[in-house]
């Protein structure tokens, strides 16, 4: 939540912020554009995913691309973790998919 500036702690509480206090207040589509606005916004890497899959003629990556840049400067660990929250949050935003029996990210061409 702090990450994408819904929340903050504030001596030692969390506080929504106006982004939180909005997205908690939306329908889940609402929610869908809020999450996605906040995730492209404060996760710059999740920009650079979906500029690099829409760079793409058949707009697909296999996830191992991705994963080889985060594991550089996280280790092998930490960036499965954090390949694995980047890709849940980006269908969540509905920014990419993923197919998991290719390993690949990909959009949607019916988007």
């Amino acid at each position: 939540a702090t990450l994408l500036h819904f929340a903050q702690v504030v001596e030692g509480d969390i506080e929504l912020t106006p982004e939180g206090v909005a997205f908690a207040q939306a329908s889940i589509i609402e929610r869908k554009e809020l999450f996605k606005k906040q995730l492209l916004a404060n996760v710059p890497f999740a920009g650079q995913m979906l500029n690099i899959i829409e760079s793409k003629s058949n707009k697909r990556m296999n996830i191992e691309f991705f994963e080889e840049i985060v594991r550089r400067s996280a280790g092998e660990e930490a960036a499965a973790q954090q390949i694995d929250t980047l890709v849940n949050w980006g269908r969540y935003a509905e920014i990419f998919e993923y197919d998991k029996h290719k390993k690949q990210v990909y959009i949607d061409a019916s988007q």
